[in-house]
């Protein structure tokens, strides 16, 4: 199944916190470990196998970073426009002065309401419900707690770019069903 990507084969991923330390956790969380991928298909091809630790099935992202909601919601705009979508954005849940995350996930789904958003925070001043009623809808929020493991990032960047890439198969292209 030909699924849609960018013209350069990644999937787009938006980060978007106010701390710049953070943008590197991001970035080396994202990161394809050359290194490790080529020694795992050595592997595999010495003993005829194939996993997804070889680098087949691992997506490969482009990482674009905003440090403030207005930033991340003109890239998503910029991104629409020219039909290179951002499949999921990383927001921080506070990036003082500007705009909440939720508020920044708000606008971004009034702009492409089809990006995986997921909500990232080390707070716990703030309930679930507050965060639903200030973004209009649960489909496609998701909830990351700071301090993350690099596996989570990189989890949810795999698996919800997934998800987004299915949504975006044109339907000609998607297996019919039972026969």
């Amino acid at each position: 199944m030909d699924l849609p990507r960018r013209h350069n084969g990644r999937l787009r991923v938006l980060i978007v916190d106010d701390d710049a330390n953070l943008h590197g956790d991001y970035s080396r969380a994202l990161a394809l470990s050359r290194p490790q991928h080529q020694l795992a298909a050595a592997r595999d091809a010495l003993f005829g196998v194939t996993t997804a630790a070889s680098g087949g099935d691992d997506p490969e992202f482009e990482l674009v970073h905003a440090y403030d909601g207005a930033s991340a919601l003109a890239l998503v705009e910029s991104g629409v426009a020219t039909g290179q979508r951002f499949s999921v954005a990383f927001v921080d849940m506070r990036m003082p002065p500007g705009w909440t995350g939720a508020e920044t996930i708000r606008r971004l789904w009034d702009a492409d309401p089809t990006i995986q958003a997921v909500l990232c925070t080390a707070f716990s001043d703030f309930t679930w419900d507050k965060v639903l009623l200030e973004v209009g809808r649960s489909e496609g929020l998701h909830l990351l707690r700071k301090p993350f493991a690099p596996e989570q990032v990189r989890r949810f960047a795999e698996v919800l770019s997934k998800k987004w890439q299915l949504a975006h198969a044109p339907m000609s292209r998607l297996p019919d069903g039972p026969a």
